[in-house]
Formats: C-alpha cells, structure tokens, sequence
C-alpha cells in the first residue's frame, strides 16, 4: 500500500436546505486515503456518511473545503469535468444494487465501458475478468431478475471495479442482504483490495465490515468524532 494519499480532504462542510432553514449535514470533515486502503465511515443514520460518499464522487458539491483526488481539486471542477471525473476515476457500489433489469450480467458490467468508448474485445477480456474475479464466470447471461440478491450486488461490484477506477465507494452495500451473503460480500471485496490493490472506502453501520476495515472513521451529527488506525 503506498504511503502517499490518493484522497485529501480538508475542512468540508455542507448543508441542505429544509423548510426554508439550512440543516448541516458535514461540519469541517478532514480525512486522508491512501492507495489500496480499505476504509470504512461509519455512524448512525443522519450522521451525514452518505453525503461524505456523495461529495467524493463528485455527485455533489461542498459549501466550504477541499477535495484532492490525486491531486485533482474537485471544488473547482466545472459540471463536464466532473462527470468526466465520475467516469473514469469512481467506481460507484449501492445498496439497491442499481443494476440495469433489462440487461445480462455482462452487459450491466460493460456499460460503464461503453461510455469511455472502448473497443469491443477489450471491453469483453475487462468484463469477463472482472465477472471471473467476483465469482460469476459462467453467469454472464443471467438478468437481475434471474440472480440471487447476493449474486447481483456482485455484479455491482463487477461493474464498479471494472474500468480501473482510483477508488471505489460502496454506499451500505450490505443493506439489503441477509447476514451470510453480506458477510460473504464483505470477504469478497476483501480479497479484491488485497490481491489487486483496489481502494475501497465503505458507509457502513455494519459492523461486519467495521471489523474488517482496515482504517475506520466515524461521523456524528455531520462531526468527525474519532478514527482508529
């Protein structure tokens, strides 16, 4: 794992507006990753986790502070260039699992590569490597509706790691899933940090996988309260 972090934060705050009055979700939020890490935000619902995830990936913005990804400042990115950041840099994994239902395994999985216009054999050698690694060699033509709720956040996680992101951002991927399956999810994103160095950064009350992170931060009421090394 390198010493050097991917991912700086400084001084992030955020706030939404309800019912005419502005609601803090992140107070002054300061937090490093480094490369191949396995990281987990942790605390109770509201305590802004999901907001923290959200503004990592670029799917929202700060009031105030700063994000380094590799050096990129994403406070300053325009609109384009911030989609062209969740494109290429992000890989995103949902508790829903958000899979396409109309389409196979492998084609969920090669979405994503299709909007970075890849050819057509090195789209299939990346999707079948990255099915093969999850577990679903063999599964490729299955559709969500034909797969167990395990096997289909897999191909969530497939898909997500597939084009090589600089990290990848896992919003309580075991929300929806009975306890042995998450546990065998968890192992499996496990393996994958391990063996391939792929930096994962988890929201989680899930003390399954506050066990297994290797760095754990915890937010309350939108505070970085502590973190264990």
């Amino acid at each position: 794992m390198s010493e050097k972090p991917i991912i700086m934060v400084k001084g992030l705050s955020k706030s939404y507006n309800l019912n005419n009055e502005r609601i803090p979700a992140l107070r002054n939020v300061s937090l490093e990753v480094k490369q191949g890490e396995f990281i987990a935000i942790a605390g109770p619902s509201g305590s802004g986790k999901s907001t923290l995830l959200h503004l990592l990936g670029g799917i929202d913005t700060p009031d105030t502070g700063q994000i380094l990804v590799n050096l990129k400042d994403l406070t300053v990115m325009s609109e384009k260039n911030r989609a062209i950041y969740r494109r290429f840099d992000v890989g995103f994994i949902f508790q829903s699992f958000s899979l396409i239902p109309v389409l196979s395994a492998f084609e969920n999985v090669e979405y994503s590569l299709l909007l970075k216009k890849l050819k057509e054999g090195e789209r299939e050698v990346m999707v079948r490597e990255a099915l093969k690694s999850v577990g679903l060699e063999g599964l490729e033509s299955r559709r969500p509706n034909q797969m167990s709720g395990g096997q289909q956040q897999r191909v969530a996680v497939a898909r997500a790691m597939v084009g090589n992101p600089a990290f990848i951002l896992a919003d309580e991927p075991t929300a929806n899933l009975d306890t042995r399956t998450g546990i065998d999810l968890i192992d499996l994103m496990k393996r994958v940090n391990e063996r391939q160095g792929v930096t994962f950064i988890f929201s989680t009350h899930d003390p399954k996988i506050i066990s297994r992170a290797g760095r754990v931060y915890y937010l309350e009421d939108g505070s970085l309260k502590d973190k264990t090394v």
